[in-house]
């Protein structure tokens, strides 16, 4: 009886190491097809596709060390070869830690972070003598819905 319960709990504490192990997502992963709902036409749209009927260029990478992670993106119009940008995702802290049991990310900062990091983006990236006031909260009042909006969807 006892060696019986002693290969049961070697079983199931094998089956939640092996669980844990598989989980583990640490390392770089390229995004290479990406969807979004779009509210107008009430339906996925494969952004991927439409990027390349834009001539437009994507890459998005997952860097993931320790359950934390960090996105990196880059943009290039093909058609203009001085346009090229980077997402404000790269230059802000990692949003996101692995959720290793339940298999998903969890939004793992704070909106004042966010809006911290949000600020001082806009202040390096879009501050300049011909940018109004008006316009750098506009854009970082659009930075706070869109972090909203990600909350929400968790």
């Amino acid at each position: 009886m006892v060696s019986v319960l002693a290969a049961l709990l070697l079983i199931a504490g094998g089956g939640t190491v092996y669980y844990y192990v598989s989980g583990n997502a640490d390392g770089v992963w390229e995004n290479t097809d990406s969807s979004y709902y779009s509210s107008k036409k009430h339906r996925w749209v494969n952004a991927t596709r439409e990027n390349e009927q834009n001539n437009f260029e994507d890459e998005t990478f997952l860097d993931i060390k320790k359950n934390s992670v960090k996105t990196y993106s880059y943009y290039v119009a093909k058609n203009s070869e001085d346009f090229t940008s980077t997402s404000s995702y790269s230059h802000i802290r990692s949003m996101y830690k692995t959720n290793i049991w339940q298999r998903k990310f969890d939004l793992s900062i704070t909106q004042a972070e966010y809006m911290k990091d949000i600020k001082k983006y806009i202040n390096n990236f879009f501050k300049t003598q011909y940018t109004s006031d008006q316009d750098l909260k506009e854009l970082q009042d659009n930075y706070k819905k869109t972090y909203k909006e990600i909350k929400k969807e968790k």
